[in-house]
């Protein structure tokens, strides 16, 4: 077993990932929201928004990888009491594409792209606070990203 699917075993079972999303009918791969609800525009119409579910409730081996990684980066990560608004799911993916980069890119050879909507699926997996749709924002501590970025 490779070491991204001994990841993805670790921490992105498929049954479980799919029973998220179907219990929670605002998760797709772009972000958080009905279609017209947020101002996403993979959300704007009734065939996008069916099209973006669809990549979640029918999850391939990239977008368990992306979830994987996205816990992975989560359980290292300090968190406060209340949702922090000065930070959103689409800046938390950027980071954790950026540590996958630093930390595993030179031993493994993989795709280092984390969608929106996969990082919101790995928040909710880890029980995080979630506040707004589009972009949620998340319990994270501010200054838990930067102590995250040093440690694989």
């Amino acid at each position: 077993m490779s070491f991204i699917q001994e990841t993805i075993a670790q921490y992105a079972n498929k049954e479980e990932v799919i029973k998220l999303v179907q219990d929670d009918t605002r998760l797709t791969y772009v972000g958080y929201g009905h279609f017209g609800e947020t101002s996403l525009c993979g959300l704007k119409t009734p065939d996008a928004y069916g099209h973006w579910r669809k990549e979640l409730t029918e999850p391939n081996d990239d977008i368990l990888r992306q979830i994987a990684f996205s816990r992975k980066w989560l359980q290292g990560i300090d968190l406060r009491k209340t949702v922090n608004k000065d930070r959103s799911s689409y800046g938390y993916k950027h980071d954790v594409e950026n540590w996958l980069r630093k930390h595993y890119l030179n031993q493994v050879e993989m795709n280092c792209y984390i969608s929106n909507g996969c990082f919101i699926v790995a928040a909710k997996m880890e029980s995080l606070k979630i506040g707004g749709l589009g972009n949620p924002c998340f319990n994270i501590s501010k200054k838990a990203v930067g102590k995250r970025y040093d440690h694989a």
